[in-house]
């Protein structure tokens, strides 16, 4: 009895392997043909088996009834000994691409010739352009130094050169401007009769004289004579007012030159006689007071 259920229990474990294994589904074949329906399931093995394995004393000492296997045991597929002791690489599949192969477009040699020509000119507008934009920048910086140079010229001929002549006034002389010129005029009458001037004038002449030395260089002097309106008495030893101031502009001259050595190139004498008189009036003060000279004064 004993042996009996030795066998029967041998049984049942070697159905349970062969239900293993029948359980792992079946790998297809690389070069296999068509599929083909699956093997018989533990159901076609040997009835005998079945039953001796439905009447195992193992199975009898738990439920007393055969145990099915419901659910199919899935087992990691494993390389095999000699694959994994083998030192070929494994061969994986490669996908290869389809290569194309671009040919160069044919071009005749006019083409290729015209495309050089086409080349060369575009280098020499290139140049042409550095070359004109270096003329221009040099033009342009040409044009700002002469416009520089007109606007100071400007600026010069539009200053006033004789500012200077407004500290010539002072206490006996005032200085009054025409245009760009300028003329001084003593404030009293500058000669005591004829051609005989007071004291007080030659001082002030003097002093006058002094002043516009530094600029002798950059103005000219211009002695004007001047008469009262009124015509010369009988016998005078002078033909008319004319005449009388241009030898009273003439005598300061003459002083200048040799008195304070007034450059003679820089100094004239004019006469205006009884016409545009400094002072106009008939009274007495005006017509003594017109006994006198003004100094015109002009830059060069």
């Amino acid at each position: 009895m004993p042996e009996k259920r030795n066998l029967g229990r041998g049984l049942g474990d070697l159905m349970q392997e062969v239900a293993d294994v029948r359980a792992v589904p079946a790998q297809p074949a690389a070069d296999a043909g068509p599929a083909t329906d699956p093997e018989p399931a533990a159901e076609m093995l040997d009835p005998t088996v079945k039953i001796e394995a439905a009447q195992s004393p193992l199975d009898a000492s738990r439920d007393e009834t055969p145990t099915a296997v419901t659910e199919p045991v899935i087992f990691e597929e494993r390389m095999s000994d000699e694959e994994l002791n083998s030192n070929q690489p494994v061969q994986i599949e490669e996908k290869t691409m389809n290569t194309m192969t671009v040919k160069e477009p044919f071009l005749p040699m006019w083409a290729k010739a015209a495309v050089g020509l086409l080349a060369l000119i575009v280098a020499g507008l290139v140049v042409v352009f550095v070359m004109t934009r270096d003329e221009l920048k040099k033009a342009q910086t040409d044009l700002k130094n002469t416009t520089v140079e007109l606007r100071l010229a400007h600026d010069a001929l539009n200053a006033d050169p004789l500012a200077w002549t407004a500290g010539l006034a002072r206490n006996g002389v005032h200085v009054e401007r025409m245009d760009k010129n300028a003329k001084v005029v003593f404030d009293g009458p500058f000669f005591a009769s004829d051609i005989r001037w007071t004291p007080a004038a030659d001082q002030l002449l003097r002093d006058l004289l002094v002043q516009i030395a530094p600029h002798a260089g950059e103005c000219y002097l211009t002695i004007v004579g001047h008469t009262a309106t009124r015509p010369l008495p009988p016998g005078s030893p002078y033909k008319d007012n004319y005449d009388l101031g241009m030898r009273r502009a003439q005598a300061v001259v003459d002083a200048m030159v040799r008195i304070v050595k007034w450059p003679v190139t820089g100094v004239s004498a004019r006469s205006n006689g009884d016409k545009y008189p400094p002072y106009r009036g008939d009274d007495v003060l005006s017509q003594i007071r017109n006994r006198t000279i003004t100094i015109e004064i002009r830059p060069r």
